[in-house]
């Protein structure tokens, strides 16, 4: 048995919840996941999980495992950083996470182009809403939407995400057009699902926050269903003004509230400190910077 291979599919076991998940993530069968755990646990002559058809819950000696096994995957990656480190090129696996729209509409594309020129590097970008632990989830670097709490990690600034609220010409004829944030109530909205939650944006006026109202006729997590929507003249919508910006220079779209709109946040790329040069990283986070730089 592969020791090292076999912590890691125990530890992503832990961290997903589920050989399913684990499977996923490592790209492998849930019956190989089933058989690493159950060699694992003939070789530590213990129970690392109880599991029965409903659920799983890891043991003490388990907890224990992966907390040591942790500690020794990540020295073996660092092992592997000091090495690639030595080679100017880069290559080898970056893991990058991203929010969804910001993944898809400028994540995506600056990927692509940064593997043009080094086709060595393979890239796994994972688009998500949730915020991604570096270390635990074994992420390279992460980009962020709004202020930082996790001050161990790098952060470089990029630059910052403005919201615009808006709607179609014709949506504005049958349903007028909303004066202030009180009007919004009397519209039909289209919001994200992450709103409610720790991705609130709250309308301004004269100093004060007022929330985004809650009478919506679509719900979505994805911004560009949401455009497609407001495009359909459904409603009005609110969302990232590098959405919507070829819309509304076109005409499709027409800026609304613009004196109440949302306190702009900065959207940072993350990283953990490197005790060596990682070149994979060192290119994408010099890459990232020069394409996002003078970025509204």
């Amino acid at each position: 048995m592969n020791k090292l291979k076999a912590m890691e599919v125990f530890i992503s076991v832990v961290e997903e919840g589920s050989f399913t998940g684990a499977a996923k993530k490592e790209d492998m069968s849930v019956v190989m996941v089933a058989k690493y755990i159950n060699n694992l646990e003939k070789t530590l002559k213990t129970d690392l999980l109880q599991r029965t058809t409903r659920s799983m819950m890891v043991t003490s000696a388990g907890q224990l495992f992966y907390e040591s096994a942790q500690g020794i995957i990540a020295n073996v990656n660092q092992a592997y950083e000091a090495m690639e480190g030595l080679n100017n090129e880069p290559q080898g696996l970056l893991r990058i996470s991203a929010p969804m729209t910001v993944g898809k509409e400028i994540v995506g594309p600056i990927v692509a182009e940064f593997m043009q020129i080094y086709p060595q590097v393979r890239i796994e970008l994972v688009l998500n809403n949730s915020v991604a632990d570096l270390i635990a989830e074994g992420y390279d670097c992460a980009f962020r939407i709004g202020d930082l709490k996790d001050y161990a990690l790098v952060a470089k600034p990029l630059f910052l995400y403005r919201m615009i609220i808006c709607a179609t010409p014709e949506y504005l004829r049958q349903h007028g057009t909303p004066a202030g944030p009180e009007a919004l109530s009397q519209h039909r909205l289209l919001i994200h699902s992450t709103w409610n939650s720790r991705f609130a944006w709250n309308l301004r006026e004269g100093g004060s926050d007022i929330a985004w109202p809650n009478n919506w006729v679509m719900k979505s997590n994805d911004g560009y269903a949401l455009r497609d929507a407001a495009l359909a003249s459904n409603g009005i919508l609110m969302q990232p003004h590098f959405l919507v910006k070829d819309e509304i220079a076109s005409g499709r779209l027409v800026t609304l509230l613009e004196d109440f709109l949302p306190k702009p946040r900065p959207v940072h790329l993350l990283y953990a400190p490197k005790k060596n040069d990682v070149p994979k990283l060192d290119k994408f986070v010099q890459f990232v910077m020069q394409k996002c730089e003078g970025m509204e």
